[in-house]
């Protein structure tokens, strides 16, 4: 596989929506520009065009017809491409990074690609390494010879870690509670049902 694909972060949304419908490189450009759920991306069309190239090699996706580098051609998910959007989603759940916020917001909508207790657990796990973050900026706060800004800096992203504490702890608790998965979705093969 090219090297493209192997830290690229448009791969994650890029197969979630073939997972949801088979869709064109064209379609795909309209889902991940201004306006759209992703839009944080805004990746180029060039790059797009690139990628399905690069997924299609590395057996990711596959086209329903052998029109393999027309815009309009159909890529469909495969099962290989199925379970790599699983693996990235779920490291994109657990990764707590501050330069990797945009690739968990991008992941919590397929988390119902997991089982309920996947999903809890991997909502664990990103509470346990935030907490963990937590620590870490409390005890950087409270070091000495510390200048007034730099305690200042710890004390907001303790803060803010402390928030998506809670909010990561409320929803796993909604997850745990609930009818999974929690919406009516079409999955390649699969339907899942609404409560």
């Amino acid at each position: 596989m090219k090297e493209i694909a192997a830290g690229n972060q448009l791969v994650l949304p890029f197969l979630g929506m073939l997972l949801e419908q088979p869709r064109s490189a064209r379609e795909l450009m309209g889902h991940l520009g201004p306006g759209s759920r992703f839009e944080h991306l805004s990746p180029h069309s060039g790059t797009i065009y690139s990628l399905m190239l690069t997924l299609a090699e590395a057996g990711w996706l596959s086209y329903a017809d052998d029109e393999a580098h027309h815009l309009d051609h159909v890529c469909v998910i495969t099962p290989a491409g199925r379970e790599e959007l699983k693996r990235r989603l779920g490291e994109a759940i657990i990764n707590t990074s501050w330069t990797s916020g945009h690739q968990f917001v991008t992941a919590l909508p397929y988390l119902d690609l997991f089982d309920r207790d996947e999903a809890v657990a991997l909502l664990d796990q990103r509470a346990t390494r935030l907490r963990a973050r937590s620590r870490e900026f409390v005890m950087a706060a409270e070091a000495k010879d510390r200048s007034v800004t730099e305690v200042a800096k710890d004390d907001y992203l303790d803060t803010r870690t402390q928030f998506e504490i809670s909010w990561i702890e409320t929803y796993r608790d909604r997850v745990a509670a609930s009818q999974w998965p929690p919406v009516d979705r079409v999955m390649g093969d699969t339907v899942t049902q609404r409560a």
